[in-house]
């Protein structure tokens, strides 16, 4: 599948339409589990990788995500994440 973000003005990149019942998802440490919660029927952290060489303390930590059955498209995500 393709890679989509987010993060900053990245969703103008993202897909529209229908989003695949499950996406695969990566957020810092600084970022709390319940974060994909709304976004989400099902949130599960997979994983947490650790980076000795990130450039921030807060960023020292990743937690993979399997989401699974998105509450909305692509279009609606697109407008939740520009404000």
């Amino acid at each position: 599948p393709n890679a989509f973000c987010y993060h900053g003005s990245f969703y103008n990149w993202a897909p529209t339409g229908r989003m695949p019942q499950t996406v695969i998802a990566i957020c810092y440490n600084d970022t709390g589990d319940n974060f994909f919660c709304p976004f989400f029927e099902k949130v599960v952290p997979v994983r947490k990788l650790y980076s000795p060489y990130a450039s921030s303390e807060d960023w020292v930590l990743q937690t993979i995500y399997r989401c699974k059955k998105p509450k909305q498209d692509f279009n609606k995500m697109k407008d939740l994440f520009k404000s």
